[in-house]
């Protein structure tokens, strides 16, 4: 009688084992790439140049820093995230007691999506996966656009940080004879954002009277940020 309470006991125990829920992976979806959390901030470093064909390229340069500041109920009932933005022409320059602009951002069960200047972009999708593909455009009016997965889990440095686990999200990548137009952006474990490019440039061409060479520029801008630090407040 014994011995049969005793297998009763354990096989109620391994059942219940069996039936408990599992919390998700969040490593291995890819979570920590895209973290969320009120009195997180990112200091970034910002060069951005102008190219004219009858002048020289126009370089300024400036800080901006990002800090995860409140949390709302959307309109989709979802918990979403206000992003504050700062900025200061250098770091001996104090910064604003009010942001400049503010963005929002959120992480559902599978992609993240922040929105800018009131268009929502899907920044990234879960789990992640090497060359994986899907619409950044899908919440907005922009028409599709793919955005891409490359280097998943790779090492990458930035400035004076090294970080040892990153992706890199290829936005857009189009160069030819006439245009060259590429956006980047750089994500780390447990940090997020860490380096983002957007370049589009506009070349001469072969009939242009102006141009030394077909591939000059003609116009287009370089827009880079880097990160400088980051913690919470």
């Amino acid at each position: 009688m014994r011995k049969l309470l005793f297998f009763l006991v354990c096989m109620v125990t391994v059942w219940s084992c069996n039936t408990s829920e599992v919390d998700p992976d969040t490593g291995r979806l890819g979570y920590d790439y895209y973290p969320l959390e009120i009195g997180q901030f990112s200091l970034y470093e910002v060069e951005q140049t102008t190219y004219s064909l009858t002048t020289a390229p126009v370089t300024i340069r400036y800080q901006l820093k990002e800090l995860v500041a409140d949390t709302f109920t959307d309109l989709t009932k979802e918990k979403a995230y206000k992003i504050y933005r700062f900025t200061r022409p250098q770091a001996q320059v104090r910064w604003k007691d009010t942001p400049d602009s503010v963005w929002t951002a959120k992480r559902t069960l599978n992609r993240a999506i922040r929105t800018e200047n009131n268009v929502p972009f899907v920044k990234l999708v879960f789990p992640v996966a090497e060359k994986q593909t899907w619409n950044g455009n899908a919440l907005n009016v922009w028409g599709e656009e793919a955005y891409q997965l490359e280097s998943v889990g790779k090492p990458y440095q930035v400035l004076e940080n090294s970080f040892d686990h990153t992706l890199t999200v290829v936005q857009h990548n189009d160069s030819n004879f006439v245009r060259n137009e590429r956006r980047v952006e750089v994500y780390a474990r447990e940090v997020g954002l860490i380096y983002q490019e957007r370049y589009k440039v506009q070349y001469c061409g072969a009939n242009s009277v102006n141009c030394t060479s077909p591939d000059q520029i003609d116009f287009g801008t370089k827009y880079v940020q880097r990160l400088l630090t980051y913690g919470k407040e």
